[in-house]
């Protein structure tokens, strides 16, 4: 059995779930409900704009189909708009709270030209305080009970890899002395979060963690992404058989790409002797997943 999950993002409105007169779209949330696993976004469904969880897609989608598992998704060491963005004052939603404990403190990275790490993995999570605040945050929405699981993505637990001869990272505006020192401080902020989420959580949490670096001890599923692109199957065989907590994201922007994603799992699913711990969180672009 493979298990298939939808990685698709909704927009902070709750779009395509939710239409721009507030009303839950039902045959959207009837469709997604035929994945095993689902990642929802934390606003609106578990902090909208005026600071309480919109619970109406989470409930549906476990009334629809009670053995589904629904992730909460976290974007830990990204954040969506650049640092300019700044939320309306009266914006309580779980967006805009993000923004601000990165925004408060030693949160954003920077180059040493001084340019903002943009676009990718620009939050200095080797800050202890960001991080903590991070991590106070999602305990806050963990603790509603609405989700199965936690998943981090961009979870970095090594940031070195990013800085480049020609765009090197300001590592002594982050605070640290060395890259080495940077990803040492990285690594243990993570586990904190991880940590946190976990005591907040018990043992009916689940933690996923997508990143480059060791996975951190407390999570319970770890994802290579880029099926058929940045892994091929001789690969994704060995990375499922290594344990029961490795998935696979396989991405398909086509129905006819996604007919041959689905072949690729099922192969790699028999050839690495596993029954169901492969998971393709995917098609991220179209519903319903094949063959359900």
């Amino acid at each position: 059995m493979i298990r298939v999950a939808s990685y698709a993002k909704q927009s902070s409105s709750g779009a395509p779930l939710i239409d721009p007169d507030g009303k839950v779209n039902v045959p959207n949330v009837e469709l997604l409900s035929k994945f095993d696993d689902v990642t929802l976004e934390m606003s609106p469904f578990a902090r909208n704009y005026y600071g309480a969880p919109d619970a109406r897609v989470p409930l549906m989608l476990r009334q629809l189909n009670p053995s589904i598992r629904l992730w909460m998704y976290v974007l830990m060491g990204d954040f969506w708009q650049p640092p300019t963005f700044v939320p309306a004052p009266d914006d309580k939603s779980a967006f805009a709270e993000v923004f601000r404990a990165i925004n408060s403190g030693n949160g954003w990275l920077y180059d040493t030209s001084g340019n903002l790490w943009f676009p990718n993995n620009r939050v200095n999570l080797a800050d202890e305080a960001t991080a903590w605040k991070l991590g106070q945050l999602y305990v806050q929405l963990v603790s509603l009970k609405l989700f199965d699981g936690v998943f981090l993505d961009c979870a970095h637990t090594s940031i070195a890899w990013t800085s480049k001869p020609d765009r090197p990272l300001d590592v002594a505006r982050a605070g640290f002395l060395t890259l080495q020192e940077m990803d040492a401080a990285r690594a243990k902020n993570v586990k904190m979060v991880v940590d946190m989420l976990n005591k907040a959580g018990g043992l009916d949490l689940q933690i996923g963690y997508n990143g480059t670096g060791d996975k951190p001890e407390g999570t319970d599923v770890d994802m290579r992404e880029g099926l058929g692109t940045l892994i091929g199957p001789r690969d994704a065989i060995a990375w499922i058989r290594e344990y029961g907590g490795h998935w696979l994201k396989a991405e398909a922007y086509t129905p006819e790409e996604a007919v041959r994603k689905l072949a690729t799992l099922r192969g790699v699913a028999v050839f690495s002797g596993q029954a169901e711990p492969i998971i393709s969180l995917g098609p991220d672009r179209g519903w319903p997943p094949l063959g359900r």
